[in-house]
């Protein structure tokens, strides 16, 4: 990955997240434990849509990324 906004310098390999955390193994945990207890709480009413898929998204990530 080279995205020089979403990722941090020099390398460009690690998404930017709200941890802070620069290593891409860490960051792997960090994002499954989080990932995996808002997987639990997923709203059962949301639409399968473009902007269902987006709210799943935000809700899954919202708090390994400001992005998300």
């Amino acid at each position: 990955m080279t995205d020089k906004t979403y990722c941090y310098l020099p390398d460009y390999a690690v998404l930017k997240n709200k941890a802070n955390i620069r290593d891409g193994s860490e960051l792997a945990n960090f994002e499954n434990f989080h990932v995996r207890s808002r997987s639990l709480s997923l709203p059962p009413d949301t639409q399968i849509s473009y902007s269902g898929y987006k709210a799943i998204h935000q809700h899954i990530f919202q708090d390994v990324y400001h992005w998300a």
